[in-house]
């Protein structure tokens, strides 16, 4: 028997078990760490319940592996294939059942674990995981009313849980909002083309837009995609709803294949793992200067006709406010005096990009909706554009976002008369 396989079968299983471990708790640490009230390991138990799974499986084995050494080397006879076809054909079968049986498991708890979190049931689709509007607006949807949809960022979302806008349009009126923080035109778009082709249709669509897209701009010429797959997130969205890799759309139907489609991009969005493409929240720091060619324009004016174009096949009216931004964008970009140094506008801005970069590409997406304002109900906000009225570059404070639900309220009531 010899003993130096024993030991290195024995070494290699105590790694194993060791990186395991503490691999499982780098990972919960870099991914899960300063989340606010949560602690690390419920939070990831919570929302990645396989980081957990893969340290104690991999543990387990390592520890098996530790301990079965001797009979392991003893047994030589498990190196022949040949071996294990003719003489192990019953054991082989079992851990094949046993696996499958395994992944069985593991896809209905995690399907179990998502219907818990997000209150949907077991039948959830991969779609309804990627925009949860889908199913929090749409499950009680009736067409006996008339219906609105929001279609924008966290601007209009916080807008649409005031009760003004639907009491504009009478008590019976109904508001869909598939708003969302940190979202696109693009967003927008899938979100909206997908209700639609489930049979879904609206009476009037809202669009509230300018700002998000500006993000997308802080990446090298060479990488930018006017699909937007430079981002993570995008990349996810064009697979579940596009066309691109049709393998990996069809493997993500599963609860399970999505939950670790989901680990591995958020593990290549940190940057200790090597983030090289755009998070949906932040741009990449080493990025920033390529944020003044503002490339997300095209893309901007192609999705706002699309949804367009949706709306009018459809008969919905479609309102467009212009996007309203904090007046200290123009002060700066022009030379002004603003009261703040350089370091302090960058930190206002941080989320989108450099100061003049952001003022920029939300003033050439405004453009753009002029430009197309014969296409639906455009609505100038100029009256909220004062500095008193935001808490950052484009969220309003309590009292102007009541002003700026009055603003649309007042619109959708001209509409209705007319």
């Amino acid at each position: 028997m010899p003993p130096r396989a024993i030991h290195s079968l024995r070494f290699a299983g105590v790694l194993l078990a060791l990186a395991s471990s503490l691999g499982c708790w780098f990972v919960i640490w870099k991914l899960y760490t300063g989340r606010g009230g949560e602690t690390p390991i419920r939070s990831a138990l919570q929302e990645q319940p396989l980081v957990a799974l893969f340290g104690i499986a991999g543990a387990l084995m390592g520890i098996g592996l530790a301990l079965g050494a001797r009979r392991a080397v003893e047994n030589r006879n498990w190196l022949n294939p040949r071996w294990i076809l003719r003489e192990r054909k019953g054991e082989l079968g079992l851990l094949v059942a046993g696996c499958l049986i395994g992944l069985i498991v593991l896809e209905i708890g995690s399907r179990v674990v998502y219907a818990h979190q997000l209150d949907f049931p077991f039948s959830h689709s991969t779609e309804e995981l990627v925009y949860p509007p889908l199913h929090e607006q749409l499950h009680d949807y009736t067409g006996d009313t008339t219906n609105i949809l929001l279609l924008g960022g966290s601007v209009l979302y916080f807008a649409g849980q005031q009760a003004a806008l639907r009491e504009a349009f009478g008590e019976d009126a109904r508001v869909y909002n598939f708003a969302q923080t940190a979202h696109s035109s693009l967003d927008s778009l899938t979100k909206y083309r997908y209700a639609l082709d489930r049979g879904y249709r609206f009476d009037y669509v809202i669009f509230y837009h300018g700002i998000n897209e500006v993000r997308a701009n802080n990446v090298p010429p060479e990488l930018f995609s006017g699909g937007y797959n430079h981002y993570f997130f995008y990349r996810l969205t064009n697979t579940v709803f596009g066309d691109r890799a049709p393998w990996l759309r069809m493997a993500l139907k599963s609860s399970l294949v999505y939950r670790a489609n989901r680990l591995v991009t958020q593990l290549r969005e940190t940057r200790f793992f090597g983030r090289n493409l755009v998070h949906i929240a932040f741009p990449r720091e080493d990025w920033l200067e390529y944020g003044g060619d503002i490339k997300s324009a095209k893309p901007f004016r192609e999705n706002l006709q699309a949804i367009a174009d949706l709306c009018e096949a459809n008969g919905s009216p479609l309102i467009v406010p212009r996007f309203a931004y904090h007046p200290i964008l123009d002060d700066y970009a022009n030379g002004m005096d603003t009261g703040f140094s350089d370091a302090e506008m960058r930190r206002f801005t941080e989320q989108w990009g450099l100061p003049r970069h952001v003022r920029e590409g939300t003033r050439r997406h405004n453009e753009i909706l002029q430009d197309l304002s014969d296409r639906f109900i455009y609505i100038d906000t100029a009256g909220l554009k004062k500095s008193e009225n935001f808490v950052d570059p484009c969220h309003f404070t309590a009292e102007a976002q009541e002003a700026f639900v009055d603003v649309l309220s007042q619109a959708l009531r001209r509409i209705t008369a007319d």
